[in-house]
């Protein structure tokens, strides 16, 4: 079983919002709520502040659970930094993987952070990205656009769903990057796209992102940074996935099954017995519903736990 730590790496020298992780944010600092998250997390093997500047130093007397990571300066300097310097401060982690959690999210969960971490341990991708589900309208340099072709769909609530990148988190080989100083190869699943919920989709730039995020963080976030939401959401168009049609005599796998309330999909976990019409189904997602589908011998397994006999 790898070994996985979580990261928070940050500076003060941001160059859109300057001092952006230390401004005050909701009686708070976008630092700050991204360390108390990670303080929490000890399913994590270890937990780690990657930074330069004193400043953010000095934040880990109130988390106890987090290690430093001292990094040079020319990690952080303002502007793009390339990736093999960006990164450097990995020779110092210990674990095969690296959870970078991007403290610029404020909206991200602690349960979304924990179900990530499960998926990445039942998986065996190089890398993993959060993602969101998009029916957005994408267009090429040339003007021709790539996410769509059916001419008589003008609609963003129907279509094929595609996956956009949040950069909440991101999980890395470190002997990857250092074998090769890259940290993925945009093939097939590298990164490999883990959902999040669109609630807490919310990537801080500017000042304008700034103020939005502060408002949604005041509005609906619970004090155990739990977002409140009416509804999950399923991301995996197209990927496969398996119900149990529960019948008299038994039961049968179906394979991309969705069950929807209108036009949002249902919050439902392992073992609820959703029904569509007349006909019956146990669900073996639980919570999220994330990208990835279900093996045969993995629903067999989830069936044997739950006491359901063929």
């Amino acid at each position: 079983m790898k070994s996985i730590s979580i990261v928070v790496n940050a500076r003060i020298g941001s160059t859109r919002l300057p001092n952006k992780v230390i401004l005050p944010f909701a009686g708070t600092t976008l630092i700050d709520i991204a360390l108390s998250k990670i303080n929490n997390c000890d399913y994590f093997d270890k937990r780690y502040l990657a930074v330069y500047d004193n400043e953010l130093k000095d934040k880990l007397v109130d988390y106890k659970n987090v290690e430093l990571i001292d990094r040079d300066i020319d990690e952080v300097k303002s502007g793009i930094v390339d990736i093999k310097t960006r990164f450097k401060y990995f020779e110092k982690i210990e674990t095969d993987l690296i959870f970078l959690l991007n403290p610029c999210c404020p909206l991200i969960s602690e349960n979304t952070i924990k179900y990530a971490y499960e998926m990445i341990k039942e998986l065996n991708y190089n890398s993993y990205t959060s993602v969101v589900p998009s029916r957005d309208w994408v267009f090429d340099v040339n003007g021709k656009c790539i996410t769509r072709s059916d001419v008589s769909n003008v609609a963003t609530n129907k279509g094929d769903i595609f996956h956009k990148a949040t950069h909440a988190f991101h999980i890395l080989n470190r002997q990857f990057f250092l074998d090769n100083g890259y940290i993925w190869t945009f093939g097939e699943c590298d990164p490999a796209p883990i959902g999040m919920p669109k609630e807490e989709y919310c990537d801080i730039d500017n000042l304008r992102e700034f103020e939005i995020a502060e408002f949604l963080y005041n509005k609906y976030l619970d004090k155990k940074f739990n977002f409140i939401s009416e509804y999950g959401y399923h991301v995996a168009n197209g990927s496969i996935r398996y119900s149990i049609k529960l019948t008299s005599t038994g039961y049968k796998l179906v394979e991309r099954l969705w069950v929807f309330q209108g036009e949002k999909a249902r919050y439902n976990t392992i073992g609820d017995v959703l029904s569509k019409g007349d006909v019956k189904y146990l669900v073996l997602n639980k919570g999220i519903d994330f990208w990835h589908g279900y093996s045969r011998v993995r629903v067999e397994n989830i069936m044997k736990k739950l006491g359901i006999k063929k």
